[in-house]
């Protein structure tokens, strides 16, 4: 960690965080916007989507931000720009966002993360997953593996 830290102190220093943008604002979004706003120098929480806004306008609250409410790009565009955090019910804000480096899925919705992952690639964001998804294997998975190993 001592390399990945101080990579990200120099960051700082140079005034080139990664802004990261969230897809989610439920326990473990409002658990890593804290995180990143007061532990992760190097690092900004740019933008927050959520399809309910009052759950992303928590996230950053908890966190001790005051974050505006974006519905266009243009309006996005603007507020990352000013140095605001910045939350919307629109994915693809973040997605299209030149101003994004960095995507975090935290939804816990496979499909709907995979549609916004697949778009945000389209735009050349890097993406970390933290959504959940069954370990238990599809009665078709366990058919095939069955039907291998006799």
């Amino acid at each position: 960690m001592i390399i990945v830290d101080n990579a990200l102190k120099a960051r700082e220093a140079q005034g080139k965080p990664i802004r990261v943008g969230m897809i989610g604002a439920g326990f473990m979004g409002q658990g890593l916007t804290n995180q990143i706003v007061h532990s992760v120098p190097g690092e900004r929480m740019t933008a927050i989507f959520n399809r309910h806004v009052a759950k992303a306008i928590k996230c950053y609250q908890y966190a001790g931000l005051e974050p505006v409410v974006a519905n266009t790009q243009g309006a996005f565009e603007d507020a990352v720009h000013a140095g605001k955090p910045v939350v919307t019910e629109d994915p693809m804000l973040l997605c299209h966002s030149e101003q994004i480096d960095c995507l975090v899925d935290v939804t816990g919705a496979v499909e709907f993360g995979v549609r916004v992952v697949l778009e945000a690639f389209k735009h050349g964001k890097h993406v970390v997953l933290m959504n959940g998804s069954s370990t238990r294997p599809s009665a078709r998975s366990s058919r095939s593996t069955r039907a291998s190993t006799t």
